[in-house]
């Protein structure tokens, strides 16, 4: 009996370390994401579906929103309370920060937020049209990076862009991954003079390392 105790043990062990042994093997949902862990530096505790960015007020800015659905890997099913941080540029192309940035998450600027995705995978951001970097050619861009209630980590997605952008090119069009969707957002103008892009998120789509 004591035998067969020692070799259950055993067991248990060796199943344990392996099962270790290939998590730490597993490669990375999303790979390599530099500044992708600043998404819960200054994370609210409680998330609502829409968010109004710190420069909807501020005079002389383009306002705009940009809302969707956030969809499982199939496309079709709504995928609820998913995490999607976003930071961006201010009207002269500057990652400003304020009093509002936490230590250590200053290069995000205060131009940042979080929304989760509702039970019907939807999500809105009201913000202001970002700036390219001065003196040079990069298109406007906002950065946006996933948190899936799944995953401990968090990726990143197509950079969102403006598909009036005087810098944007042919070439520059076709250049993008399309991690989680094509990030290219075409504002209309709404009944209120709004400017308003409707972008949908596919989760997984174009991920490195995504569990199929």
């Amino acid at each position: 009996m004591r035998k067969i105790f020692i070799f259950c043990l055993l067991a248990f062990f060796s199943a344990h370390i392996a099962t270790q042994a290939q998590t730490k093997a597993r490669p990375k949902v999303g790979g390599p994401c530099e500044g992708c862990n600043l998404l819960f530096s200054g994370i609210p505790k409680a998330m609502n579906s829409v968010d109004t960015s710190a420069g909807w007020e501020e005079k002389g800015a383009s306002k705009i929103l940009i809302k969707g659905i956030v969809y499982q890997q199939d496309g079709k099913t709504p995928a609820p309370n998913v995490v999607v941080y976003y930071y961006h540029t201010d009207t002269k192309g500057h990652y400003t920060p304020n009093a509002s940035v936490p230590k250590g998450a200053e290069r995000h600027g205060y131009l940042r937020g979080w929304v989760k995705s509702d039970q019907n995978g939807n999500y809105a951001i009201f913000t202001i049209r970002p700036a390219s970097y001065p003196g040079t050619d990069i298109l406007a861009h906002i950065h946006v990076t996933i948190k899936e209630p799944k995953f401990k980590v968090p990726y990143y997605i197509d950079e969102f862009l403006f598909d009036d952008d005087p810098f944007m090119t042919p070439e520059r069009r076709k250049g993008h991954q399309n991690r989680g969707g094509n990030g290219i957002l075409k504002l209309v103008k709404n009944g209120n003079g709004l400017w308003v892009a409707k972008h949908d998120i596919v989760l997984g789509l174009n991920i490195p390392n995504y569990p199929r």
